[in-house]
């Protein structure tokens, strides 16, 4: 009876020392490590969890963790998270909203990337033409970025922004 009982209890045990590869669990430890601003777990999560998924674009966790992937790697790669936010608006027309873009790029503003603004005015750019009725949440972004920009004396974010209409000046 015991020995029948360990049998029982053996893929249970084996699963939690491998970890899982179900795309739900992987995403929500994703965006736990994200929570807790561990943005490089919460990568490899997110990243395991699109493994899983494939290029099942339908899958109902392809988005929450494509989404989670461009937002964990905004800092440490603005540029591949723009890719990203590019490839979910071609492989999922419609379902990203202006709430998605600017939490992304709030955090590649916190990039050190030396490009980091200016491919957040590139990203900035796409979300203005894509969803124009947020307009004032966005300029909130682009006014921030412009400032940012400015007091840190990046002259070609400076410009990139100042090409969308956002100068550093109150």
């Amino acid at each position: 009876m015991r020995i029948a009982n360990l049998f029982l209890a053996l893929p249970i045990l084996l699963a939690s020392c491998g970890g899982s590869s179900d795309p739900a669990e992987l995403t929500k430890s994703g965006e736990i490590a994200l929570g807790s601003k561990d943005s490089a777990s919460a990568a490899e999560s997110f990243d395991s969890a699109l493994s899983s998924i494939g290029g099942d674009t339908s899958h109902p966790m392809f988005m929450r963790a494509k989404l989670g992937l461009a937002e964990a790697i905004a800092k440490s790669d603005p540029k591949k998270s723009q890719g990203i936010l590019a490839e979910l608006q071609k492989a999922l027309p419609g379902k990203l909203s202006a709430k998605d873009f600017i939490r992304v790029m709030n955090q590649m503003a916190e990039s050190s990337a030396e490009d980091a603004i200016t491919v957040t005015a590139e990203t900035l750019k796409t979300a203005l033409a894509s969803f124009p009725a947020a307009k004032v949440q966005l300029d909130a972004v682009g006014q921030y970025l412009a400032k940012k920009a400015a007091a840190a004396g990046n002259e070609e974010g400076a410009n990139a922004m100042a090409g969308l209409g956002y100068t550093g000046g109150d």
